[in-house]
C-alpha cells in the first residue's frame, strides 16, 4: 500500500479536475503497519523523477541527477531506469516527467500529519496553519481520530471524526456536522443552528479583513476544517467516498455533509478575492477540485452571476446537490 504526503495551498484548488499530486511520506501509513516501521527512503515521492520530494520534477531534480551523473546505481540514487548506472536513459526519463506529479488515488487513505504546515497565505493570515494527528479511515471510509490545528496566532482547533459526526472543538465552541442532524443544520454548542447562519458570519469574518483573533468562534472553528480540505489526502477520501459510498455505518451520510461543508467553506475563501479567483480554473477545464469536490464550472460560474459571489449558503447547498444525497 502505498504511502502519501499531504501539502497544502489555496492556489492549488483551482488547478484541475482531480488533485494535482499525491506523494510519499513516512508519517502516512497503511491501515497494518505502524509508524516506527516505516523507513523514510532518501528520495521519496509519488513520481520517481521527483528527486527532492516536493511533488514537482523541476531544475533541482535535475540539479541531483546530473550532481550524481555516471555514478552506480542503488537504494537512494537517481537511477530512475533500475539499471544499474545514473546516465542518459534516466536524464530523458526525467525530462519526460517535467511539473506537477500525477496524483495517485487509491481508495480512503488514513489522514496523518505530523507538525505539517498549511500555507494561509491567501487568506491574509500570515504563516501557516499547523495540522498535527491522525485520523484513520477504514477502506469502507469509515473514519476515526482527531487532529490539533494551531494556527499563528496560538489558537487552538481539535477536529474530531467518526462516522457519526464531525465535530470541531475550541476554547469557544463546540461545532459539529452530524448526518442526521435537521436538514440544513449544525449544532453549535449543542444547539441546533441554521448552516446558513454559521456560514453567513464565516462569509463576513473572512471579508471583513480582522484579524483572525477577531472573527466570531464558529468562524475560527470553520477555518480549521477549511485548512485540512486543502490537502491532497482530504480530496483523495472525498473522490473515494463518491465512487464507492460503502455506508454500512452511513459513512456516506457523514462524508456528504462534512465534505459539502468544506468545500463551501474552500468556496467562500477564493470568492472573497473576487469572483475571478474562484473560477480561473474553468479556464481551462469544466470542473474545479474545490474542498476535495470536483464541481461543474457552469455551478461555479452561476455563483458568481454578474461577478458578484451569491453567498457561502448557497455554496452549501449546491455542493450537496451536486453530491446526490438529498438526506443531508
Amino acid at each position: 500500500m502505498q504511502s502519501i504526503r499531504t501539502r497544502s495551498a489555496f492556489s492549488r484548488l483551482l488547478h484541475s479536475t482531480l488533485p494535482r499530486r499525491l506523494t510519499t511520506s513516512a508519517m502516512v501509513l497503511s491501515l497494518l503497519t505502524p509508524l516506527a516501521a516505516i523507513p523514510t527512503p532518501l528520495f521519496a515521492s509519488g513520481c520517481a523523477a521527483d528527486l527532492t520530494g516536493d511533488d514537482v520534477v523541476n531544475a533541482a531534480d535535475l540539479s541531483i541527477l546530473l550532481g550524481a551523473w555516471g555514478t552506480p546505481g542503488g537504494p537512494g540514487s537517481p537511477d530512475l531506469d533500475g539499471d544499474g548506472a545514473v546516465g542518459g536513459a534516466d536524464l530523458a526519463s526525467l525530462l519526460g516527467a517535467w511539473g506537477p506529479c500525477p496524483v495517485v488515488c487509491g481508495g480512503f487513505t488514513p489522514m496523518a500529519f505530523a507538525t505539517e504546515p498549511i500555507p494561509l497565505d491567501e487568506l491574509g493570515i500570515g504563516g501557516s496553519v499547523i495540522l498535527d494527528g491522525f485520523i484513520d479511515v477504514a477502506p469502507f471510509g469509515a473514519p476515526s481520530g482527531s487532529l490539533t490545528v494551531t494556527f499563528p496566532s496560538g489558537f487552538v482547533a481539535v477536529i474530531e471524526m467518526h462516522p457519526g459526526a464531525t465535530t470541531i472543538s475550541t476554547a469557544d465552541v463546540v461545532l459539529e456536522l452530524v448526518p442526521f442532524a435537521p436538514p440544513g443544520a449544525v449544532l453549535v454548542d449543542s444547539v441546533i443552528t441554521p448552516t446558513a447562519a454559521v456560514l453567513s458570519a464565516f462569509e463576513t469574518d473572512v471579508a471583513s479583513g480582522l484579524p483572525f483573533a477577531d472573527w466570531s468562534p464558529t468562524s475560527r472553528a470553520t477555518m480549521a476544517l477549511t485548512a485540512l480540505s486543502t490537502t491532497d489526502v482530504w480530496a483523495c477520501n472525498i473522490a473515494a467516498a463518491k465512487l464507492a459510498p460503502v455506508d454500512g455505518l452511513q459513512g456516506q451520510g457523514f462524508w456528504c455533509k462534512t465534505a459539502a461543508y468544506a468545500a463551501a467553506t474552500a468556496i467562500t475563501v477564493l470568492a472573497t478575492t473576487g469572483c475571478a479567483a474562484l473560477t480561473a480554473g474553468c479556464a481551462t477545464a469544466t470542473t474545479v477540485t474545490i474542498g476535495g469536490m470536483a464541481l461543474p464550472c457552469t455551478w461555479l460560474i452561476g455563483l458568481c452571476a454578474g461577478g458578484v459571489f451569491v453567498g457561502a449558503a448557497a455554496a452549501y447547498e449546491g455542493s450537496l446537490a451536486l453530491w446526490g444525497d438529498e438526506q443531508d
